[in-house]
Order: structure tokens, then C-alpha cells, then sequence
């Protein structure tokens, strides 16, 4: 017998939900095409290594970022950045509140069970539908399109870490 679905609160629950660390390759299409890409490792609480055509993305912590661009090392505090990069993997970045959609499935994407869900109200002021396949393990959104522009976002290669207690603890 097959699992029930979630229902769309579940589904969104999912989204907020805090994150293992993971590591994954996250690809920004437009038109069907690679519009920009970035290897991504996070630690599951606000550390990021954001590697994307030239430039690298250090954030040990929330209130502190290192950029390595072109031959410089800048750090800034509390800089906003990569936003395309982490939004599908904290969902808690995501303007939820105000979100309706419905649960449609359940599909396989790479070997990992996804959550099928259609979504309005991510945007303020426009009717745009997105649909999500959102990982059932994590709650990563592993895919991301709209109607009109068929798939703008795909995580690709996500790994989840298995944590691991130092000897002793």
C-alpha cells in the first residue's frame, strides 16, 4: 500500500523545517539552458561554501561573509548573497505565509522521493504557479518551475552528511 500524501501544511512545514548539513551542485535554467550554476556544501546551521563561475562565497557564520572574486578577498558583515543558491534549500527563506497551493504526488527525482506541490502566492502582487518537487528526507526543493517558463531550478547531486559523534562524546 502507498503512503498517504502530506497535505499542503505538511508540505510547507517541510519547507520551514531546519536543514542537515548537505552538500549539492543548485542550476538556475532559463529556456531549458544553463543559466548559471554553483557547487554548494552547508553545514545545516548558517556555514555555506558557495562556489559559482568565478567567485567563491565563504559564511562561517550569519553575521559574517568572506568573497574571493577576481584575484580579491572581501569581508563584509551580514552581506545578502546567493539568494537563487539558498532559498531552494532553506525554505524558510521563502515569503510562505501567504502561499496556497495544493499537493498533486509523489516522483523519484535522482533516487530520492520527492513531494509534488503546486504553489501561489510566493510572490506578492503576481498570480504566478509554481510547481515544486520538494525532497521528502530534507525538504530541499530539488526542482522548481513555473507554466510559462517550464523549469527555472533544479538541485542536482544533493548529498546529505551523516553526522557523526567525536570519540568519547
Amino acid at each position: 500500500m502507498d503512503e498517504p500524501l502530506p497535505s499542503f501544511d505538511d508540505v510547507v512545514t517541510s519547507l520551514r523545517s531546519p536543514k542537515p548539513p548537505l552538500a549539492c551542485r543548485v542550476v538556475e535554467l532559463e529556456r531549458g539552458n544553463e543559466k548559471r550554476a554553483a557547487t554548494v556544501v552547508f553545514d545545516g546551521w548558517s556555514g555555506w561554501l558557495i562556489e559559482s563561475e568565478g567567485r567563491v562565497e565563504f559564511r562561517p557564520t550569519d553575521d559574517r561573509v568572506l568573497f574571493l572574486e577576481g584575484g580579491t578577498l572581501r569581508s563584509l558583515p551580514a552581506a545578502h548573497s546567493n539568494g537563487w543558491v539558498k532559498t531552494p534549500i532553506q525554505g524558510s527563506r521563502m515569503t510562505l505565509d501567504d502561499a496556497t497551493g495544493r499537493v498533486l504526488g509523489r516522483e523519484e527525482i535522482d533516487g530520492r522521493s520527492a513531494i509534488v506541490a503546486e504553489f501561489s502566492g510566493l510572490r506578492r502582487g503576481e498570480d504566478t504557479v509554481f510547481l515544486f518537487h520538494i525532497d521528502e528526507q530534507t525538504g530541499v526543493v530539488l526542482r522548481m518551475s513555473r507554466e510559462d517558463m517550464g523549469t527555472v531550478l533544479r538541485v542536482d547531486d544533493l548529498r546529505v552528511a551523516m553526522v557523526e559523534e567525536p570519540p568519547g562524546a
